[in-house]
């Protein structure tokens, strides 16, 4: 698993950082790498 410090470094490189794209991007490359609802609270910036 993809600690949260590299999830939001690659968050930040993503060009489009709305939610569906994000989820997807991380989904097709990342997939079993990272949790996903780690990935979503990161892109709603909560």
């Amino acid at each position: 698993m993809l600690p949260e410090t590299e999830i939001r470094k690659i968050y930040s490189w993503l060009s489009d950082k709305a939610l569906p794209s994000v989820m997807r991007y991380f989904k097709e490359h990342y997939d079993g790498q990272v949790d996903m609802s780690l990935v979503r609270k990161i892109a709603r910036g909560l």
